[in-house]
């Protein structure tokens, strides 16, 4: 962390020492493949569209990010 601090130092105006946390409620019931396999065939996601169906959401969130970062004036890396 100290070496991000250093690298980005001018437009940090200040940091929290504490841990980032997640908080999560309730459990994923995907723990094997057969369960992996189990949910992607109940969403109809067939093998070659895997990534697709695994990059879409990840997409998503990172404009939504930068776009509450632009909004905010926070810097998104």
């Amino acid at each position: 962390m100290d070496t991000f601090i250093e690298r980005h130092a001018s437009p940090i105006t200040g940091t929290l020492p504490c841990f980032d946390r997640v908080f999560s409620r309730g459990y994923l019931l995907i723990m094997s493949g057969a369960a992996i396999a189990t949910f992607l065939i109940c969403r109809g996601v067939a093998r070659e569209s895997l990534k697709a169906f695994l990059f879409e959401p990840a997409v998503r969130l990172t404009r939504h990010a930068q776009r509450l970062g632009a909004r905010t004036n926070r810097l998104i890396l």
